[in-house]
């Protein structure tokens, strides 16, 4: 430990005696070293997302002799249910949060809310929330669950307002936090016995306000359709059924 600490002091001079120097030579260029990992023809299949440090290379053999794809999950097809539940809680929650309305935490999230102005409209609620209901009726209907009633686009969402939902969006992506604790809670709360990863659940709700976040942002539904398409590789159940 005294080793990490003085080499933190030594590190920590270096940026010490250029500010007092007023002098940006005495600072050492930034090193980012780049890596290169080669793959050898064949068929991968890999846990995903496949996480490489920065200024990382993947290069196959050849173009087409080299494939990577996700690997077929051995997760009962039946935990669906979970993951459209707590999208339906999103869902629920969610015009609250970006109309900056009180919200009801579920216990154990000890996550502050975000409320803060300008607060979003009606027509940007709506089509935040239908972001939510794509990704549930996405999942439901190619994985085959059919769990879900659903629900008709919501009465006064422009489909010719493409873009211009920086409240919502800004509500959305500074909430996200609480947004992964409350799914946490919620599944803790409703599902005390289920076996799961937390971890790799903050991580994935993180990917699905991402994908809300974008369409906000650029319009449209595509990263939205993309996050409730996680379920399948083309046509391909990445779940195991039996």
């Amino acid at each position: 430990m005294a080793t990490v600490y003085s080499r933190i002091q030594t590190l920590g001079e270096i940026v010490t005696d250029a500010i007092t120097a007023t002098s940006t030579t005495d600072v050492p260029a930034r090193d980012v070293p780049a890596y290169l990992i080669k793959v050898a023809t064949g068929r991968y299949r890999e846990v995903c997302p496949i996480i490489v440090p920065e200024k990382t290379c993947v290069l196959g053999d050849e173009l087409r002799s080299t494939n990577i794809g996700p690997a077929v999950g051995s997760t009962d097809v039946t935990d669906t249910k979970y993951s459209l539940e707590t999208l339906g809680r999103l869902e629920e929650i969610i015009g609250d949060i970006i109309t900056g309305s009180s919200v009801s935490s579920t216990t154990g999230n000890t996550e502050t809310q975000d409320i803060a102005v300008p607060f979003a409209d009606t027509p940007e609620v709506e089509a935040t929330k239908l972001l939510v209901r794509t990704m549930q009726q996405n999942i439901d209907y190619r994985v085959g669950a059919k769990q879900l009633v659903y629900k008709t686009d919501p009465t006064g969402y422009n489909t010719s307002y493409l873009s211009g939902y920086g409240d919502a969006r800004k509500l959305v992506q500074e909430n996200k936090k609480f947004f992964q604790e409350q799914v946490i809670s919620y599944i803790g709360t409703n599902y005390p016995n289920v076996l799961y990863s937390r971890t790799k659940c903050r991580q994935d709700v993180g990917y699905i306000i991402d994908a809300m976040t974008y369409d906000l942002t650029y319009g449209g539904k595509f990263q939205s359709l993309t996050a409730g398409l996680a379920y399948y590789e083309g046509t391909t159940l990445q779940f195991d059924s039996s």
